[in-house]
């Protein structure tokens, strides 16, 4: 296993609970980053590694500026947004990792990570909107106490 591939598995394995491990990543990744993204990438997963996902972020953001389809980056950006709670950037990440090319054994994976996601998403909508709607409503209410003191 060659060291982006280490550094993947080693980030997957940190984020327990968020996808699976997955084990083949080589079909997916072409030529190596240049320098300046490798470097930027090699701290994303150090931070990754280390809890940091904050500072992971900035670091894939800065790799992916410089190599904007490269799978591993998409794929480490998505895991990371995921992990910090930004469901729908990581959904889009994540469907750009699979539309880079990801194995059958990637894409069973993350396809069934982005299932749960999605689902979480349209969950926070709904809980979001029944909020909005309650909210108006107390407002409504307030707004037609007002006035009606103001005819009195």
């Amino acid at each position: 296993m060659n060291l982006k591939k280490k550094a993947i598995f080693l980030f997957l394995s940190f984020v327990v609970g968020l996808l699976n491990p997955l084990t083949a990543f080589s079909a997916t990744d072409p030529a190596p980053l240049p320098s300046e993204a490798q470097t930027a990438f090699q701290k994303g997963m150090i931070a990754a590694e280390q809890g940091s996902i904050d500072l992971a972020l900035k670091y894939f953001r800065e790799t992916q500026k410089a190599s904007p389809f490269y799978p591993s980056v998409l794929f480490n950006l998505g895991v990371a947004l995921a992990k910090s709670g930004k469901e729908l950037p990581a959904i889009v990440w994540l469907h750009a990792y699979l539309a880079s090319g990801a194995t059958l054994e990637e894409k069973k994976s993350v396809e069934a990570e982005l299932l749960k996601m999605e689902v979480a998403v349209e969950a926070k909508a709904t809980d979001i909107m029944k909020q909005a709607i309650e909210l108006a409503g107390a407002v409504r209410g307030l707004a037609q106490y007002a006035f009606a003191g103001r005819a009195a």
